[in-house]
């Protein structure tokens, strides 16, 4: 059987039963780690080498959101190092640009050897996105920046570390999620800037990032963009991916964000944010057909994401009906 271009998250530290059959039946091309995953180092490395052999002829792809400072799904004693957030970065690169780009260079490379100690190949960094002030802080400390050029040559060089290292680098996120104004994993930002600025400010930094040769991989901003497409967040929109492949120049691999974020599920997902918050006001029954709404929301995304230009749909919720009905889907 033919793999999936899907990245799926699972449920705990181990493999359920029921994980094991559908997965190992069912092949996908990779899958991502969370918090909920890691309990100490050897059952980790168990985990990521049972992954690794559920399918004879080829390796799923590991990848783990492991930027550093808040967005580290690794912390010790799992590994060594607590690994800085891109402010840091971006502070020293103030003070001594070519010691921040080294520094940058050797802590990306430090990390992704971490991670391949352990089975998982890529990091999911770094994050291009540029820093504005007056955004919601989903963005905030992990980005490099607010200068074009300044977040240029420290995603450049964070990207050199993480291929340095035998990792898959994936620039995120496509075509920029810093003028948001509010979570995209609670609600669809939306940004009315006009393209000009648009061009000179976020999208030049993927742009130029598009043309690094250790670059193969990245990562779609579920938003809005008026000057691209007024309707469709960018993950669900052909017009906005085309212009990302043609204008922007990227022409390697895009993964979609998580597909679970609500910013996809229009007023569902604004209903979903509203019950995760109230779960204790939902009976049974509201719940089951709530969340059935959202699978079906889900396969609807699914198909769009792939019509859009998607190369590969990311879902990382690790919950096996939403998983077997996206699979059974496409």
């Amino acid at each position: 059987m033919q793999k999936k271009l899907l990245i799926f998250g699972i449920s705990g530290p181990i493999l359920t039963q029921q994980e094991k059959e559908f997965l190992s039946n069912h092949p996908i091309s990779g899958f991502i780690l969370f918090k909920r995953n890691i309990v100490s180092t050897a059952q980790l490395i168990s985990l990521i080498t049972e992954l690794k052999n559920l399918y004879s002829n080829y390796k799923p792809i590991i990848f783990i959101d492991q930027e550093g400072g808040r967005v580290a799904r690794l912390q010790p004693p799992i590994i060594d190092t607590k690994y800085p957030a891109a402010e840091y970065f971006a502070k020293l690169y103030h003070h001594d640009k070519a010691l921040a780009l080294q520094t940058v260079r050797a802590n990306y490379t430090i990390l992704m050897q971490d991670l391949k100690r352990l089975g998982i190949d890529s990091p999911c960094a770094p994050v291009a996105d540029l820093r504005y002030p007056y955004t919601d802080a989903v963005i905030g400390d992990r980005s490099f920046g607010s200068d074009v050029q300044q977040l240029v040559d420290l995603c450049s060089a964070a990207i050199d570390g993480i291929a340095n290292a035998g990792g898959i680098a994936i620039i995120k996120h496509i075509p920029g999620h810093g003028r948001a104004t509010c979570d995209s994993h609670q609600e669809l930002p939306i940004v009315t800037t006009a393209l000009k600025d648009l061009m000179d400010t976020d999208f030049a930094v993927f742009q130029q990032l598009s043309k690094h040769p250790k670059i193969e991989w990245a990562m779609t901003a579920h938003i809005i963009f008026h000057a691209l497409d007024s309707k469709a967040p960018v993950t669900l929109s052909n017009t906005a991916i085309e212009f990302i492949k043609q204008e922007i120049g990227f022409s390697g691999k895009l993964v979609s964000d998580d597909i679970c974020m609500f910013a996809l599920h229009s007023h569902l997902g604004i209903n979903q944010t509203l019950t995760h918050k109230n779960l204790e006001e939902l009976t049974n029954e509201q719940h089951k057909h709530l969340h059935q709404t959202f699978i079906n929301s889900l396969i609807e995304v699914t198909h769009q994401s792939f019509a859009a230009g998607c190369h590969f749909v990311l879902h990382g919720s690790g919950h096996l009906p939403e998983m077997i009905a996206i699979y059974d889907a496409i």
